[in-house]
């Protein structure tokens, strides 16, 4: 048998590669759960809290969607990060801007890995859930870039190059 053979799969069969993306998002998501509801017991601007309601109940909304998957092909379930894991009333660690600044950094990160994971999968609906995490993931990162971009305490900069006037060249030192 090589592996262009056909197979006895089920519709509910994930591959390696599926599997490992599905456990890859849920850990991630349900760390996120946790890290949102901190987030949200200590965010004090009231024009943020919109955003990260958005972004727990997006991660709420995979990790349900995830399971279900798993469950289908009767997939243990990852234990993921719980509620014991976080204390959402510990003291206020952070400003209204790093939460911010924090969401938009792992919201790229998980973007590229949703990314990894629509090329990986050989399934219709694990590719639709994927690319359709991926749009509203990167809906939300337009919501917290703007933010950022609008928020008067705090410059985002991006690293530049400084233009180049003429061409270097290289000299042969024999």
């Amino acid at each position: 048998m090589g592996i262009f053979s056909k197979t006895q799969n089920t519709p509910n069969t994930l591959t390696a590669a599926e599997v490992s993306a599905l456990w890859l998002q849920y850990l991630g998501d349900s760390m996120s759960i946790c890290v949102y509801k901190y987030f949200l017991a200590i965010v004090e601007n009231k024009e943020i809290k919109p955003i990260l309601e958005e972004a727990l109940k997006l991660s709420e909304n995979h990790v349900k969607k995830i399971t279900q998957f798993l469950k289908r092909a009767n997939f243990q379930i990852p234990t993921g990060f719980t509620e014991h894991d976080v204390n959402v009333n510990a003291p206020r660690l952070f400003s209204d801007q790093f939460l911010l600044f924090y969401s938009y950094k792992m919201t790229i990160h998980g973007l590229t890995a949703y990314s990894l994971a629509i090329t990986n999968a050989e399934r219709q609906d694990i590719q639709n859930f994927f690319l359709n995490a991926r749009k509203h993931r990167r809906n939300c990162s337009k919501k917290l870039w703007n933010w950022l971009k609008r928020s008067r305490n705090l410059q985002v900069y991006l690293p530049s190059l400084p233009l180049m006037w003429r061409s270097l060249s290289v000299t042969r030192i024999h």
